[in-house]
């Protein structure tokens, strides 16, 4: 499921989005980056650096475990699952413990380590762009035009692999789509809540890392990443259900850290 995030140019490409932002606050705007608090740069919301990753590595799972129901047949044996813990030295006498800590160094190691990289994508898209459309068109507006933007951004790394390798690019760009849509107001409520875009990028981090984490169970052959798993049609209606209820859970507005009265005095003049 790695695809294009296997080369250095595609990694480089994650912090795009960040770049951007700090040119534009620097250059443009001339506005501070960690003083004005809009864009969530801050240790805030402590208690949601653990349930916002534990709360999306949950629904990734839940998606691989709605997908084994479907077809049992693309999971592998158990002899396979433990060789392969074996080999990583993580078996420890039982496979769950093993699959647990390979879960737990993934989701917070992982995490934790490639933080910068996931910063470079939430700080322009949950830090900056949703934020803003949300001043100009309804939440549910903003939240299709950043899921297809980001769905969008995620072309050149479709191209060469990532998430959808046996369909043509074109209708990988569409299910990455459908995919981002809900994943962002996933991120984007946690975002929210905690008040800190390190929780989005722990969040968003930690889907990529449970997804790792399924290589241990997952055969080579015979796993469709459009029908299962969380990039396929059972992730994209878990996610879909599960942001059609964190939606109507919170005023997106009124959460809003950041508002139109925050634009620089250069904009005022």
């Amino acid at each position: 499921m790695s695809g294009g995030l296997d080369s250095a140019i595609s990694q480089l490409q994650m912090y795009i989005p960040a770049f951007v932002v700090l040119i534009l606050y620097w250059v443009y705007l001339k506005k501070p980056v960690f003083r004005t608090g809009d864009l969530g740069l801050n240790l805030h919301g402590l208690k949601y650096w653990l349930i916002g990753p534990a709360f999306m590595s949950a629904l990734s799972i839940l998606s691989y475990a709605i997908s084994y129901l479907l077809n049992p047949d693309m999971f592998e044996a158990r002899d396979s699952i433990v060789s392969g813990l074996e080999s990583k030295g993580l078996y420890f006498g039982n496979m769950f413990l093993g699959l647990t800590a390979v879960l737990l160094i993934n989701g917070i190691v992982g995490a934790i380590l490639n933080i910068p990289m996931f910063l470079g994508e939430e700080l322009g898209w949950r830090g900056f762009l949703t934020p803003r459309l949300f001043h100009i068109c309804k939440p549910m507006v903003a939240f299709l035009i950043s899921g297809f933007f980001w769905g969008i951004w995620h072309a050149g790394m479709i191209m060469m692999g990532l998430n959808y390798p046996s369909v043509n690019p074109i209708l990988g760009v569409c299910y990455m789509i459908a995919l981002c849509i809900p994943l962002g107001i996933i991120t984007q409520y946690f975002y929210f809540k905690s008040r800190s875009i390190i929780v989005a990028a722990l969040t968003h981090a930690a889907l990529n890392k449970s997804a790792m984490t399924a290589s241990f169970v997952l055969k080579d052959q015979g796993y469709d990443t459009t029908l299962y798993g969380p990039t396929g049609l059972v992730g994209i209606a878990v996610f879909s259900l599960t942001a059609a209820v964190l939606y109507f859970r919170i005023d997106w507005r009124k959460a809003n850290p950041y508002t139109v009265s925050q634009q620089c005095c250069k904009l005022n003049a």
